[in-house]
């Protein structure tokens, strides 16, 4: 999950992590707020 987080990160210009209020403390359940898409670079 983290290699993941880190390549959005690098993608977007702003990601946060945000657990819905809804969600069980004890669940994994999370959203991935991505703005500001940077694009991809081709080789």
């Amino acid at each position: 999950m983290n290699d993941f987080i880190n390549e959005v990160k690098r993608l977007f210009s702003e990601v946060r992590l945000v657990k819905p209020k809804a969600s069980r403390p004890e669940s994994a359940e999370i959203y991935i707020l991505a703005l500001g898409y940077k694009g991809r670079k081709h080789k």
